[in-house]
């Protein structure tokens, strides 16, 4: 077997499987060993970086991206761009647990952060088409928003149900 017709390698039951387009194939080998045979052309990735790189080819195709193939660079800054993301919308959320802070401003301090976060990873990640012009690249910020706000507004709605649902269990309980 040539290693261009290898598509993945891994561990199952504690054997190394080889998949190619013509089926599997079961190896004494190690993984690392299999690994190392297979060259330069092959990158051992985790099932976590997998998943990522699914969310980057996502990102890619809502970008309008006829095709999917990616320098080094940008492999590693698209998965680096949606950790950020996920940081800029998380470590704000922590303002909800200021009960001196009015609802208004929790929110405008969450998602005013977590939108300017995605925003700026947007035109770092190229996400943002700025060579296509003004309102290309408005329409896609504003799209952006509208859909963070969007996850927000179901989220929020899911957790004001839960907490009618635990005021309301309290009230019958106190009876």
């Amino acid at each position: 077997m040539k290693p261009s017709d290898v598509i993945l390698v891994r561990v199952e039951g504690g054997g190394t499987v080889i998949y190619t387009g013509k089926g599997k194939y079961f190896s004494r080998k190690r993984l690392y060993e299999v690994y190392q045979q297979l060259g330069q052309d092959f990158m051992q990735i985790s099932k976590q970086a997998a998943v990522s790189s699914c969310l980057v080819s996502l990102l890619l195709l809502a970008k309008g991206a006829g095709s999917l193939t990616m320098t080094v660079a940008e492999y590693t800054q698209m998965p680096a761009g949606i950790i950020l993301v996920g940081l800029g919308f998380g470590l704000p959320s922590i303002v909800y647990q200021n009960d001196k802070l009015a609802p208004a401003y929790q929110v405008l301090i969450h998602m005013g952060t977590g939108c300017l976060v995605m925003t700026l990873v947007s035109f770092w990640t190229g996400v943002i088409p700025v060579k296509a012009g003004f309102w290309p690249a408005f329409l896609t910020i504003a799209g952006e928003i509208a859909i963070a706000f969007i996850v927000w507004l179901i989220f929020y709605q899911q957790e004001k149900k839960l907490a009618r649902k635990m005021n309301d269990r309290i009230k019958q309980l106190k009876k």
